[in-house]
């Protein structure tokens, strides 16, 4: 830092001189009595987030637990603004997971957001089992989401693992249109390929039968 002026890291201003012009915008108000008003959850943990302006608009991701940092289970909300003033009631993007043997989940990313380079915009999270974060041995997987134009978002992939080599993950998307893609990996995720695309209505006639 080259300017005259040092933080002071015992407040929570720095004891910086105010920056004439400059305003401060709440996105949302945790609030355990009342999550109705806050983030429907009444958590009151929430940290990391990540902005991008795309198409018009503000998207705010930030992670959230019940209460503490890293404990208990993490999900990951979404909140939109089109003029960083007023924000939409926050939705959850990536939801609670929990694994046989592990239990729930925790989120722990370190980037939000992604705009390919075609100019279709990505909402990325990280699933972590409890512990220690950043030792390299907790991580469970990355996530992807796609976010459209319209504001609508590709529907969360579940994966299970059918043996210790095979995994299956399914998917709703919307582009244009609403179907299921299934896609099967038989060496860990390393490489995948998609066994069912059909629309909704056809998987739902598929499944019941």
């Amino acid at each position: 830092m080259s300017a005259s002026e040092s933080v002071d890291i015992n407040y929570h201003d720095g004891r910086l001189r105010p920056a004439v012009g400059v305003h401060s915008y709440e996105v949302m108000h945790a609030n355990r009595a009342h999550p109705e008003l806050s983030d429907g959850y009444g958590w009151t943990y929430h940290h990391q987030a990540y902005l991008v302006y795309w198409n018009g608009k503000f998207y705010y991701e930030f992670l959230s637990c019940p209460r503490d940092e890293n404990r208990a289970r993490g999900q990951t909300l979404l909140v939109t603004s089109v003029d960083g003033m007023d924000w939409s009631h926050p939705t959850v993007v990536f939801p609670v997971q929990s694994l046989p043997g592990v239990g729930d989940l925790l989120m722990h990313q370190r980037m939000g957001f992604h705009v390919a380079f075609n100019g279709r915009l990505l909402v990325l999270a990280f699933y972590s089992k409890q512990g220690d974060l950043n030792n390299g041995t907790s991580g469970i997987g990355r996530v992807v989401r796609e976010i459209y134009a319209d504001g609508t978002r590709s529907v969360c992939p579940s994966t299970v693992r059918i043996s210790e080599t095979q995994l299956v993950s399914a998917m709703r998307r919307k582009y244009p249109g609403n179907w299921i893609d299934v896609y099967v990996s038989n060496n860990n995720g390393q490489s995948w390929q998609i066994r069912i695309q059909e629309t909704i209505t056809e998987v739902h006639r598929l499944w019941s039968e």
